[in-house]
């Protein structure tokens, strides 16, 4: 099935911008890297690499369908070096999941300093603290 993307590159120069492709779901991710290269009239170089939105890389060999690439999606070419100095959250469940453990640690606390202590405190101060 055909498949249409949108490669965007990091690369300053003619392999710069972006390059909408056609492309067969079961070609594999080195031929779609070689037509962004021909379509931008640059040489392949065998460092490049392509991501996805996650900043999962995909491996040269497999298939476009093995990693479940839609129809209009964004892939980002790079050099693989690029990729391994790279370091973001692809999948903001992380930090999300992380946040939720702290909030219920924090909560347990109170709780059972509420429990252990049994009084109200009565004179409570609120500071805040500007950066700006």
């Amino acid at each position: 099935m055909l498949v249409h993307v949108t490669v965007e590159s990091s690369f300053t120069g003619p392999g710069g911008g972006f390059q909408q492709i056609s492309i067969d779901d079961r070609a594999s991710v080195h031929e779609l890297i070689r037509q962004y290269c021909t379509a931008k009239g640059i040489a392949v170089n065998p460092n490049y690499s392509i991501t996805n939105r996650s900043n999962m890389l995909l491996q040269g060999n497999k298939t476009l369908s093995y990693y479940a690439v839609k129809e209009n999606e964004s892939l980002l070419l790079g050099t693989t070096a690029d990729h391994n100095r790279t370091y973001r959250f692809g999948h903001w469940f992380t930090l999300a999941g992380l946040g939720f453990l702290f909030g219920l640690l924090g909560i347990t606390i109170c709780v059972i300093l509420f429990a252990v202590i049994r009084t109200v405190p009565d004179n409570v101060s609120v500071l805040f603290i500007t950066l700006f």
